[in-house]
């Protein structure tokens, strides 16, 4: 557990496969992290459907670490996702 005063949020995103990537490359890092989901379902209740990317969710995800791993946990994520 990462107590609130001590930590950084490194990544906040709503697609699942940035996610995934971006939490494998920290537990392969050892880099210890905790996730929180907020739910938007709730604030566009009663809106209509839009049509967007399956791998979009409903959900933002907010990704922290200690504050003393945030520039190694930035290039590791970094890394993971770049594209070659």
């Amino acid at each position: 557990m990462i107590a609130i005063w001590n930590r950084k949020e490194v990544m906040l995103t709503n697609d699942m496969e940035r996610l995934a990537k971006a939490r494998y490359a920290l537990q392969g890092a050892g880099i210890v992290y905790a996730l929180k989901i907020k739910n938007l379902a709730a604030v566009n209740h009663g809106a209509c459907a839009v049509a967007q990317d399956s791998r979009h969710s409903d959900a933002m995800y907010h990704l922290y670490v200690n504050k003393q791993d945030e520039q190694r946990a930035l290039h590791v994520i970094q890394e993971a996702l770049r594209v070659f």
